[in-house]
């Protein structure tokens, strides 16, 4: 298998290698320790590891396949990448998801999108993906929009 820094990895998926280290400072997938972006445990469990190379020391290195979820803050609009645990596939934006994305575009209310939970204490789950993250008010929102539907069922008026 073939690792990448996460500078290369940032590359990679075309975004700024600043975002992606916040990123995963904030996940909690690296920290900073003595002016260096060190990986901790969870970091290990999403696969990254450690390389040494003598004129520059340690660092972090990703599989190549890695894939991570971020938010385009500026515009609110939902960049997918491959997300870092191999099992996080990105999400199906529904119509009612974008109406919601409108509505808190028009009262200017900052929000993330796809934000993912982690480390849930969950039979059936470690993770989930909520559609919107209100930071201000630390509420996740979900809309069910396709939640227990079938194609068998019509749509109820």
């Amino acid at each position: 298998m073939t690792y990448l820094t996460t500078t290369k990895l940032s590359e990679k998926l075309g975004v700024d290698s600043k975002r992606l280290f916040d990123q995963l400072n904030k996940w909690g997938w690296i920290e900073k320790k003595d002016k260096r972006w060190v990986l901790t445990d969870l970091g290990k469990e999403k696969g990254g590891q450690t390389r040494s190379a003598p004129e520059i020391g340690e660092f972090v290195v990703w599989p190549e396949d890695t894939q991570v979820v971020l938010q385009d803050s500026e515009k609110h609009e939902l960049n997918v990448f491959t997300s870092i645990s191999s099992e996080l596939k990105p999400q199906e934006i529904s119509e009612g998801e974008e109406y919601i994305a409108e509505y808190f575009d028009e009262i200017n209310m900052q929000y993330d999108r796809q934000y993912v939970i982690e480390k849930l204490n969950d039979k059936y789950a470690a993770y989930r993906i909520a559609d919107f993250y209100l930071p201000k008010y630390q509420v996740m929102v979900e809309f069910a929009g396709r939640w227990n539907r079938s194609s068998r069922l019509s749509p109820i008026f």
